[in-house]
């Protein structure tokens, strides 16, 4: 009996952890949960061009960030010069 209720649980949190997400992405409108759900899978650019336009970074109801301009960002950082030790030789 008892792998039948843990069975129950464990469908049971599944069940509930979905229609959270359904919730937040449908009702919400959180962009993190509409990427997971058949529209934001069949085509996640529209979302992602959404966030864009929100700006660098978008708060999600959650409480977390979206950050999808920091990879330019750090690309256009100017890497810092390799320089060898003094008194060591060796080819430039």
């Amino acid at each position: 009996m008892s792998d039948l209720r843990r069975a129950i649980s464990f469908a049971s949190g599944l069940y509930r952890q979905r229609a959270g997400v359904a919730f937040a992405g449908y009702g919400r409108r959180d962009p993190l949960a509409r990427l997971t759900l058949r529209p934001g899978r069949a085509n996640p650019y529209a979302i992602y061009d959404r966030l864009r336009a929100s700006g660098p970074l978008v708060p999600t109801p959650p409480g977390q960030l979206v950050v999808h301009q920091l990879p330019r960002l750090q690309h256009r950082a100017p890497r810092p010069a390799l320089r060898r030790p003094p008194g060591r030789g060796g080819p430039p």
